[in-house]
């Protein structure tokens, strides 16, 4: 038989536990969700962020059929704009 909580409570106090871990399994999954969303609109927007690549900072190298690119730039950009996001964020 399945169970859907690990508390082997009974009455009032097992019910109560019960709830806030599915709670916890609901922000979860809505975390998740959100993640799932942001990288899709990233991945569905990628060939419209071509600015992305000609910042100053950014190393491409090509030698005949190879090319290698380092996108310095771009990583230092996300950096300061993610670190500025999840401060606003973790503030309470």
């Amino acid at each position: 038989m399945l169970k859907l909580s690990t508390c082997n409570c009974r009455g009032w106090v097992g019910f109560l536990k019960a709830d806030i871990m599915h709670q916890e399994f609901g922000k979860l999954l809505l975390l998740f969700g959100i993640i799932l969303v942001v990288l899709g609109g990233i991945l569905y927007l990628g060939p419209n962020l071509s600015f992305l690549e000609k910042l100053p900072g950014n190393l491409r190298w090509q030698k005949g059929p190879v090319t290698l690119y380092f996108p310095l730039g771009a990583t230092v950009l996300l950096s300061i704009v993610l670190t500025i996001l999840l401060q606003f964020l973790s503030r309470k």
